[in-house]
Parts: structure tokens; sequence; C-alpha cells
């Protein structure tokens, strides 16, 4: 018998905030609901009129991790959300910190990538759940083998 698909679920996948731009202390972000991120290549036009064809050519130059996307149920009091030791502070210090995103799979696949708190959209619906709609915007090399 063979696997109709080789595709994984995302449910369990974690997101830990560390203390620091160092990758010390990882901690689980509480409540992560989703998680979306961006990788991206600057593309340079590289056409010349003595090119043999009509044809754009181009060539990727710098690389970029991005940004990742986190929607959470927003807790204030949490301590990995909240205003002392969470992404609350995190964004107020204007602090460079390491982030891992650790996958379900039976290796325990671990994405680690440093980032700086670029936005946080907050949502109150009247007939829904508090919300946090983090934005990471990566700085640096992430490291895609911890």
């Amino acid at each position: 018998m063979s696997l109709s698909t080789l595709a994984e679920p995302a449910f369990g996948t974690d997101l830990n905030l560390c203390s620091d731009a160092s990758a010390t202390s990882p901690t689980t972000i509480a409540s992560v609901r989703d998680i979306n991120w961006t990788l991206s290549a600057q593309i340079e036009d590289s056409t010349t009129h003595d090119t043999a064809s009509p044809y754009r050519t181009k060539v990727a130059t710098l690389l970029n991790f991005g940004s990742v996307e986190l929607m959470t149920n927003w807790v204030p009091t949490n301590a990995t959300h909240g205003d002392v030791t969470g992404i609350l502070a995190v964004w107020a210090a204007r602090a460079e910190r390491t982030y891992q995103i650790v996958e379900t799979d039976s290796g325990g696949t671990k994405i680690q990538f440093n980032a700086l708190v670029a936005s946080i959209k907050m949502g109150r619906p009247v007939a829904g759940l508090r919300s946090g709609n983090v934005t990471l915007e990566g700085t640096g090399v992430p490291d895609f083998s911890v």
C-alpha cells in the first residue's frame, strides 16, 4: 500500500520567542492560531540591447527572509503577549529577538531567525475573540536546519 500524499498537518506548530537575539531561553508564544511567512529575492532586470532575443533577462540579487505573520488569540496577561516580557514588550523596546518555528514532523524541524516586531494589529470584534495579528520583519540569515 502506498501513501496517497506526503502532506502533513500543520496543527501543533509552535512559534518560540527567545529572550534575546542569540536564541537564549526559547518560550512558546501562547494562543498562536496561524503562521505565515514570505521568502523573497530581489530580482533585477539585466536585459541589454545586444540580447539575442526580445525577452527580458533577470538576475536574483539579495535574498530576504521577509515577514512572518502570526495570528493570535490575544491574552494580554500572558507572559508571551504582555508588556513586561512578551511580544508587546519586544515591540515597545524596538528590540531584535530570535524566533523559532517548530514544525510538527517527527524530526522536530526548527526554522530559526532574528526579527523585529514591525506591527501588532489588535482586534476586538463584537461577536468574536480578542486578537493580535503580529508581523515580524526578518533580519539577517535564517537557519533552516536548527
